[in-house]
């Protein structure tokens, strides 16, 4: 669900601007804000953006950062929603509970942001749609070695 959050924002961010074009802006705040305009709502996601800009920073660590801030926007409403939901758990658990999830999260945004930083024009992806990504490239390999007249005999 967290991951799923997460993956949207960038989904979001993508609909209304190609990454390329923030990723190329980041070093300019000015630029940022003007490219922030065409994003379509998502008013958290445009003050990360900014707040990204203005730190003193290489590429990989403001993306790195508007990646971490993105996380835990998506983060912040899960144990009040949970603790709510079910009764059976305090929001004291479910933040420890979440805290587990943020970690494994982290490593992914540090993944995301120094492939970002080397190539702008890279689409991020879960983790589940590249192995599936990865199966079908598989499958057409081991298919590209068969004759498609095999199995026709006269």
């Amino acid at each position: 669900m967290i991951e799923k959050c997460f993956y949207k924002t960038i989904r979001q961010i993508r609909k209304d601007l190609p990454l390329e074009d923030l990723i190329r802006c980041l070093d300019d705040s000015e630029q940022i804000r003007a490219k922030c305009h065409q994003i379509d709502g998502a008013y958290d996601v445009k003050y990360f953006l900014t707040e990204a800009a203005d730190q003193e920073a290489n590429l990989h660590g403001k993306l790195s950062y508007f990646l971490n801030q993105s996380l835990k926007n998506c983060l912040y409403d899960v144990p009040y929603l949970v603790a709510d939901s079910s009764g059976n758990v305090s929001i004291t658990e479910a933040r420890s509970t979440l805290r587990i999830a943020e970690d494994s999260l982290r490593s992914e945004t540090e993944r995301i942001a120094a492939k970002l930083a080397e190539n702008p024009s890279w689409i991020p992806r879960r983790a589940s749609q590249r192995e599936n990504l990865v199966a079908k490239v598989d499958t057409t390999e081991k298919m590209l070695g068969e004759s498609l007249l095999a199995g026709f005999r006269k």
